[in-house]
C-alpha cells in the first residue's frame, strides 16, 4: 500500500448518509482505492449544501479529505466482495466464464447515448488515470472488476492481455469521439479538454485534435 496522502477529492454527485469514525466506505467514482476507513468526520458545507468533511483512508490509495456535499461516497459492507456484481467494479456482469475481449470492455459511461459527447469525453478522458505500468494494471483491474485482488480470479498474463486490449479500445473510442466533436463543431466538448485532470488524456485528446486539423 502506498503511503498515506492528504489531498482532497470532489466530484459532482452529493450524498445524504451520515458517517462516523470508523465506518467502513468506498468511492464509487474510484472503486481501484478500495475499501476506506473513516478516520474522522464533522459537519460541513460545500456550495450552500449541508455534509460532512472526512478524513477516510483507502486501502489503495492513502489518506484523502474530502466533503460528502459535492462527493459521492458509499457505505461498505465490511466484507471482501467475491464477484464484479457484488463488488460493484463497471464489468459487473462478468459471469463465471470471462473472455479476455469481455475484461477489457470500457465503463457504460464512454457510450452512453443518453449523456452528452462532452460527459461521454469526460468519462473516456478519466480512463488515462490508469497507466501502463503495473500499479496502473493493477488498479485498473480492481476498478473494473470489482475485486479487491483480481489475480485470485485472473492469471498475470489474462490481466495483461486484457490491459492491452483496454488501452488501444480506450484510444480508439477517444478518437471517434473527438471526431465527432470537431465534425459537429461541439465547442463546448472540444473547450473542455485542456482543463482535464488528467495530463495523460489531455496529451493524447491534442494528438488527436492536431492530426484532425
Amino acid at each position: 500500500m502506498p503511503g498515506a496522502k492528504y489531498t482532497t477529492h470532489t466530484t459532482r454527485m452529493p450524498n445524504t448518509t451520515t458517517f462516523q469514525p470508523g465506518d467502513r466506505v468506498r468511492h464509487p467514482a474510484r472503486p481501484e482505492w478500495g475499501e476506506g476507513r473513516v478516520e474522522s468526520a464533522h459537519h460541513a458545507t460545500a456550495h450552500g449544501k449541508p455534509g460532512q468533511r472526512l478524513v477516510v483512508t483507502f486501502a489503495n490509495h492513502g489518506r484523502v479529505t474530502l466533503n460528502t456535499a459535492i462527493v459521492a461516497i458509499a457505505p461498505a459492507n465490511g466484507a471482501a466482495p467475491t464477484t464484479p456484481a457484488a463488488a460493484g467494479g463497471w464489468l459487473g456482469s462478468l459471469g463465471d466464464a470471462c473472455p479476455v475481449a469481455q475484461l477489457a470492455a470500457l465503463p457504460e459511461a464512454c457510450a452512453d447515448p443518453l449523456a452528452t459527447l462532452a460527459q461521454r469525453l469526460s468519462a473516456t478522458m478519466d480512463l488515462y488515470r490508469f497507466a501502463h505500468t503495473p500499479r496502473g494494471m493493477l488498479d485498473w483491474a480492481v476498478a473494473a472488476t470489482g475485486l479487491s485482488d483480481p489475480m485470485s480470479r485472473f492469471t498475470r498474463e489474462q490481466l495483461e492481455q486484457a490491459f492491452g486490449r483496454f488501452e488501444l479500445d480506450r484510444e480508439s473510442h477517444l478518437k471517434q469521439l473527438l471526431f465527432d466533436a470537431w465534425r459537429k463543431g461541439d465547442d463546448d466538448a472540444l473547450a473542455a479538454i485542456k482543463h482535464h485532470r488528467q495530463p495523460d488524456a489531455v496529451a493524447a485528446a491534442q494528438r488527436v485534435i492536431r492530426s484532425l486539423r
